[in-house]
């Protein structure tokens, strides 16, 4: 049960990437063929959430540019967490000016560092 789990999980996954589908944003391949990007930028922020609490934060694009990806991850800060921290939600924000992460730490672990990206392009 747990092996055939595991790989619908992988054949979702392969599936994802092969449509374009990742971190939550699509791309479509007739507007990444049309070069509708003009310029981007990626922007991260490094936060810090305390043992026993759960954090959203959200990184904005600069003025004239919009989200089309995003994510988060553990690490590239001052502490490190381990097996029983990490982002539970990534998603772009409620503004659509930027994208939010949602980290969680267990109580006992220690104060945690988590990184948020933000991909910014100009359309």
């Amino acid at each position: 049960m747990f092996t055939m789990k595991r790989r619908a999980l992988a054949a979702m996954a392969a599936a994802a990437v092969m449509s374009g589908v990742v971190a939550g944003t699509a791309m479509t391949a007739a507007s990444a063929a049309q070069g509708a990007v003009v310029r981007y930028r990626v922007i991260t922020k490094t936060f810090a959430v305390q043992p026993g609490t759960e954090r959203n934060f959200t990184v904005n694009c600069p003025t004239g540019l919009v989200p089309t990806g995003g994510g988060g991850h553990a690490g590239n800060g001052s502490f490190s967490g381990g097996p029983l921290a990490g982002i539970f939600a990534s998603d772009i924000s409620p503004t659509h000016r930027g994208w939010t992460v949602s980290a969680d730490v267990a109580g006992g672990v220690g104060p945690t560092s988590f990184t948020a990206d933000v991909v910014c392009a100009a359309l």
